[in-house]
């Protein structure tokens, strides 16, 4: 288990046990905040992260936030493990040994829900999301840049590339596998990435010539990472 990240007030008291015990998304618009009371609280929250886990909290924010489907736990648990910067990119070390330490990293904002109609698997999925809409609008809101929790903005374009390289890097691990059902139930994250990889390209605005030479490299391969 990840030692303490967070050391201040949750969010709200009882939000993260409540979910995950029920399996129900508790929405903070029901609890009457004011915007502007949510907005410093989240300030508070991801300022309050320590540095080693930072870049963690990044990721998981980062996906959640422009996944183009919600993400099961397991799927998450994988997105950490997963630096575009280094090559490889994908370092199956680093994956989440404990799912729910997700939770941990970036504290109370973000939930646990069970999806019960997910076709791919044989019994219901626990899908981790954004406690709130509230918590995109942050993200990408310009308020975010002038204050503690700065590192955490995000812009559309950078986050979908960034998303798409990590979809690429993760799919080069497989330089002599397909991606058959029983790769996919081991690898979690694979049926992501190889479905949308493509299309967090195309919202880029414009493709970085790191991202052509990724897809290329991927491309190129003998025995080609697509879902068959």
């Amino acid at each position: 288990m990840l030692k303490t990240l967070y050391h201040g007030e949750p969010l709200t008291k009882g939000l993260l046990r409540a979910s995950a015990e029920t399996g129900r998304a508790t929405s903070l618009s029901s609890l009457r905040i004011p915007p502007h009371f949510r907005w410093g609280r989240y300030q508070a929250v991801w300022s309050a992260i320590s540095e080693e886990y930072s870049q963690y909290a990044l990721r998981i924010l980062q996906w959640l936030t422009f996944s183009a489907r919600p993400l099961s736990i397991d799927e998450v648990a994988e997105v950490v493990a997963i630096d575009v910067k280094r090559d490889p990119a994908f370092d199956h070390n680093e994956i989440l040994s404990e799912p729910l330490d997700a939770l941990n990293i970036c504290s109370s904002v973000v939930i646990i829900t069970v999806d019960n109609d997910n076709k791919w698997e044989d019994s219901p999925s626990r899908i981790v999301a954004l406690a709130h809409y509230s918590v995109k609008e942050y993200l990408v809101s310009d308020r975010i840049w002038t204050g503690k929790a700065a590192k955490y903005g995000m812009r559309d374009n950078a986050c979908h590339d960034a998303i798409a390289r990590s979809c690429l890097g993760y799919l080069l691990q497989f330089q002599q596998l397909e991606l058959d059902l029983e790769c996919l139930s081991t690898f979690r994250l694979a049926r992501y990435s190889a479905e949308f990889w493509i299309s967090h390209t195309q919202k880029t605005g414009e493709q970085t010539e790191e991202t052509d030479q990724i897809a290329i490299r991927l491309c190129s391969k003998k025995s080609s990472a697509n879902v068959n």
